[in-house]
């Protein structure tokens, strides 16, 4: 296994890991505890019989070692017992011998993996290694329910492994006005800093409008950011660069953000005076504006009062449209300077019915944005 992928393994994911070893006596603990507890999560030492099964239906441990020698445990009938609580546990059987008959029992019952005492820190490190390798293999469970760590992790090492076992599913995401527009594709190769990604017809016409896109996959807690390159219009192949891991994005967050239309209108007063706002995009608890000139009075932290002026979408209009009003209190979290001009992030809180009122424009606004991008960049296509 190349040094790389294992020492993702080792530094990543074991982190959110939980292990049982069974012994009767110490030794494990005093000789290998200090490196248990640097790779590992959790670790428990159980030195009898008593209450180990109901431990191990409520704890459900990912790893088990388990020492032939321990005291008031058949180990091969206790091993059956485990596989039937938890099908495909991963057990790592521990003996001062290793004769024929113990191999072909561990082989029967599919143990993980077998350490021969006395074993040094490199023996375990290698089974350990081998059990991840089963894990990604064989227990998407446990991927899923632990998601792999992602930070201080080089995204080609990441992606490098998971590519050792799997045709790498993913979604990309890229956004048009606020709506995110997600599609599957999957990785077929990465090359340094560049990612080639299969990708279907109506992708490529989705990053000619926008080429910054999130790469998702359930493997990783958060995602991957990575910039355009080009696309091989004749193989649907997307080569991205710049890759790096970020916490989240946009299709994370609860609420939607979009950009609204031309008949939206926001005011913000200070002073008594009202200042109208140019919106850059609204989600149902906050918006990022910018304002020509912008009052001493807007501060960070500030409360102010807002005042909203919105009516049906267009695209929803029938023969006639009503006006919507809301009025209500702010606060200005973040003012910061961009390339070409100062924008104010401000969140809001409305009440039950002017919450219904902008929810419901701003679900409409998402359908007809959809429809927009449609209709611009994917007629005739």
């Amino acid at each position: 296994m190349q040094k790389t992928a294992e020492y993702y393994l080792i530094n990543q994911l074991t982190k959110k890991l939980n292990v049982l070893v069974i012994q009767s006596s110490c030794e494990i603990k005093n000789n290998f505890s200090p490196y248990f507890e640097k790779i590992f999560n959790n670790i428990d030492y159980i030195y009898k019989y008593d209450d180990l099964i109901n431990y191990i239906q409520t704890s459900r441990p990912d790893f088990i070692f388990i020492d032939i020698q321990t005291k008031d445990i058949q180990p091969f009938n206790f091993i059956k017992t485990i596989q039937n609580i938890i099908p495909n546990q991963i057990i790592i059987l521990i003996s001062h011998i290793d004769n024929k008959e113990i191999l072909l029992k561990s082989i029967r019952l599919h143990i993980s993996s077998f350490l021969k005492k006395p074993f040094t820190i490199t023996d375990l490190k290698d089974t350990i290694v081998d059990c991840l390798d089963y894990i990604f293999i064989n227990k998407h469970d446990i991927l899923l329910k632990h998601k792999l760590l992602i930070k201080n992790t080089n995204v080609k090492d990441a992606i490098s492994y998971l590519m050792e076992h799997y045709q790498v599913d993913i979604e990309l995401i890229n956004h048009y006005k606020g709506v995110p527009l997600i599609r599957s594709a999957s990785i077929v190769d990465i090359v340094d800093d560049t990612v080639s990604v299969k990708i279907k017809d109506i992708q490529k016409y989705i990053l000619d409008y926008s080429h910054h896109t999130i790469i998702n996959t359930n493997y990783f807690t958060g995602d991957i950011y990575a910039y355009l390159k080009e696309v091989n219009y004749e193989k649907n192949i997307a080569i991205f660069h710049k890759l790096s891991f970020i916490n989240s994005y946009i299709h994370h967050r609860k609420n939607a953000r979009i950009v609204p239309d031309s008949h939206f209108q926001m005011f913000i007063e200070i002073d008594n005076t009202k200042y109208k706002c140019d919106i850059i995009d609204i989600s149902i608890n906050y918006t990022l504006i910018t304002l020509p000139t912008l009052p001493n009075k807007l501060s960070i932290n500030s409360e102010q009062k807002l005042f909203f002026s919105f009516r049906e979408p267009k695209y929803f209009l029938q023969n006639k449209f009503e006006i919507d009003h809301i009025t209500t209190q702010c606060t200005v979290s973040n003012i910061f300077d961009t390339k070409n001009i100062e924008k104010t992030l401000i969140y809001f809180e409305l009440q039950d019915i002017d919450k219904q009122k902008l929810e419901k424009y701003i679900y409409k606004r998402g359908l007809e944005l959809v429809d927009e991008f449609k209709n611009k960049y994917l007629q005739n296509k």
